[in-house]
């Protein structure tokens, strides 16, 4: 029993230092489009960070300890191949190319990455409210199990950023009970709603 607390609270905490890893990183791209650091900034950041942060709070909470299929334990500590260079700066080119889109919106480059991420997010947030475990299968499938071509490695790459968070999201959400995991499958496509509007609507002022 007591091993069993300490897997349930060990892994609560580092779902919560892995996402906010994650959440710092997203800030910093987003802070990088400000003209100035002045109280519009700081409000806007707190605008993205306390939502965010409150959800990551919740799950980390009510994460039970659960034994799933789907979730792959990776390391990756093999150095990058040739092939993998190539596939992940045509990926980083790619990406960064698609995410221009968005200057329209008056979201400033690196910020549209962040825009793409965060829409990207929205549909397969709303799809993985009932298929997830889809969701799950497909991104290990490009993730973890590609092939080591340049296209297997440029897939990789481009699976990670346009549902990278979707996947680590519904992961953790699969050790929760049914009702408790459909509830927070529905809080963080909302999020992700949020988090984009707020940016869009900063740029846009």
């Amino acid at each position: 029993m007591l091993n069993s607390d300490s897997n349930q609270n060990s892994y609560g905490k580092y779902f919560l230092i892995q996402s906010n890893i994650i959440l710092l990183l997203i800030c910093i791209i987003f802070s990088l489009g400000f003209r100035n650091l002045g109280s519009s900034e700081i409000v806007g950041l707190l605008m993205v960070i306390l939502p965010a942060e409150l959800f990551l709070i919740l799950v980390s909470i009510v994460t039970w300890k659960k034994k799933t299929i789907y979730k792959k334990e990776k390391v990756f500590n093999r150095p990058f191949s040739k092939n993998e260079w190539i596939g992940l700066v045509i990926g980083v080119v790619f990406l960064s190319t698609f995410s221009l889109i968005f200057l329209g919106a008056g979201v400033p480059f690196p910020a549209t990455l962040v825009i793409l991420s965060l829409m990207a997010s929205f549909p397969l947030g709303l799809y993985s409210i009932l298929f997830a475990p889809l969701v799950i299968v497909n991104y290990e499938a490009n993730v973890y199990d590609n092939s080591e071509t340049i296209m297997g490695y440029f897939f990789k790459y481009f699976y990670i950023v346009f549902f990278g968070l979707t996947y680590h999201v519904h992961c953790t959400l699969l050790k929760m009970p049914f009702l408790v995991n459909k509830l927070f499958a529905i809080l963080y496509t909302g999020l992700v709603v949020w988090e984009a509007f707020m940016i869009i609507l900063y740029f846009d002022l």
